[in-house]
């Protein structure tokens, strides 16, 4: 056994993350609340405008206009990576940002990666890789801003991975251990995503966004941002 890590950062506020894990092979989403217009960013305070209760949940709602979901990973020093895109072609990071494949093959000291990242709509995400001043390389991963309507003042989106590791040793490139979607349900409080790995094995994730209720008006349900921010 061979122990090895990949640091994924989730950008941003993100507001829950869900998993599920089978022996070398991981599913993975981060999930975002985004205001449905624009909200004033100076309300930072975790206290409620109007009431001045320690109700809010600001920082759970990501306000920045031009945010958009997504990871950063840190892949470690370019002599020890070798990379490869979906369609076979190895990738040599530079200083130079450049973008890659959301499907990738990746071969370091510890083990060889199947790698996808994937967002909510119709879009691929979009996938940079680069080198630090430092000499690391890194992935920065960015996915669109759709997602599920929650009320009038919030939506969920999300940016997943699925991951598939194998020893060093094997021969490689395996390109087959790139996963694929199979299909990303959206539900009226939900996502469930199904991916597919190598061998015909996959995994499901549901990704459930409903959020808190403090009380209801009619049929307006109140949730601790609706309740925080004083225009709604």
């Amino acid at each position: 056994k061979q122990d090895c890590g990949v640091a994924f950062v989730p950008e941003g506020n993100y507001t829950s993350h869900w998993s599920i894990q089978k022996k070398s092979r991981v599913l993975a989403v981060a999930l975002w609340l985004l205001p449905r217009k624009p909200v004033d960013s100076k309300y930072t305070s975790h206290r409620g405008i109007f009431t001045q209760l320690n109700t809010g949940l600001a920082h759970s709602l990501t306000v920045e206009k031009n945010f958009q979901p997504g990871y950063r990973v840190l892949l470690g020093k370019p002599e020890s990576l070798k990379i490869y895109d979906e369609q076979g072609g190895q990738v040599k990071p530079g200083e130079r940002r450049q973008i890659v494949s959301p499907g990738m093959f990746l071969v370091a000291e510890s083990g060889q990666f199947g790698l996808r990242f994937f967002g909510p709509g119709w879009s691929a995400p979009t996938v940079t890789l680069f080198l630090d001043k430092q000499g690391n390389t890194w992935l920065q991963v960015k996915t669109s801003r759709q997602g599920i309507k929650l009320n009038e003042l919030e939506k969920a989106t999300f940016c997943g991975l699925c991951l598939e590791a194998k020893p060093a040793e094997k021969p490689y490139p395996c390109f087959g251990l790139i996963p694929e979607i199979v299909r990303i349900d959206p539900g009226e409080e939900n996502w469930q995503v199904t991916v597919r790995f190598s061998g015909k094995d996959s995994l499901a994730l549901d990704l459930p966004v409903s959020q808190p209720v403090y009380y209801t008006v009619g049929k307006r349900k109140i949730t601790p941002n609706l309740l925080y921010l004083k225009d709604f």
